[in-house]
């Protein structure tokens, strides 16, 4: 095995063991975020479309949808990508 290929295993498995510890991080906040079905679709398509979309298809407003963006990227759970949020996992 290369050191390249030593290298890029080591960090596949820091990878995998820093995405275990966010989710036990953060397996509450979600639970309790996404207790409401409407919630729970607005976060599922998010990264996916946009604000508008996404109220279009949870049947609610941009805004709320922008909203509940903001709150969850105060929480951890999403990222701020320029104009657009990612989930963190």
């Amino acid at each position: 095995m290369s050191e390249h290929d030593k290298i890029a295993t080591r960090l596949q498995r820091i990878e995998e063991l820093l995405t275990v510890l966010v989710k036990n991080q953060l397996s509450d906040v979600i639970n309790k975020e996404l207790n409401d079905p409407k919630k729970k679709k607005i976060f599922e398509l998010t990264g996916k479309y946009s604000a508008s979309e996404i109220g279009k298809k949870a049947k609610t407003s941009a805004m709320t949808v922008s909203r509940l963006w903001q709150a969850w990227e105060a929480l951890g759970l999403l990222i701020k990508d320029g104009k657009n949020y990612r989930k963190v996992i």
